[in-house]
């Protein structure tokens, strides 16, 4: 009887490599569509304070399970739109 060795991804995870802690093939996951504060702030480059400001303000929307806070993806997007702008639109040079 041959031993295959166990890839370093196996060794450490205990599954086949290219699976996800399911055992589903991690090419065919999908996508996620909530992301919680520290996942947005690190996605959009803000502090979780700027979110509950942006919130709290109306201007982005979130979804409450429990006591859990977290954003829909587009809705990420969708402010990043709103805020996106162009060199001339506005002075960007922070001087006087």
């Amino acid at each position: 009887m041959t031993h295959i060795e166990n890839s370093p991804a196996e060794m450490e995870t205990g599954r086949p490599e290219g699976t996800d802690v399911l055992g589903n093939d991690s090419e065919r996951r999908m996508p996620k569509l909530l992301m919680s504060y520290e996942e947005a702030t690190w996605s959009m480059g803000v502090s979780e304070r700027t979110l509950r400001n942006m919130i709290n303000d109306g201007r982005l929307p979130a979804v409450k399970f429990g006591k859990r806070t977290l954003f829909y993806v587009e809705d990420l997007r969708a402010m990043i739109r709103t805020h996106r702008t162009t060199v001339g639109e506005q002075d960007l040079s922070g001087g006087p």
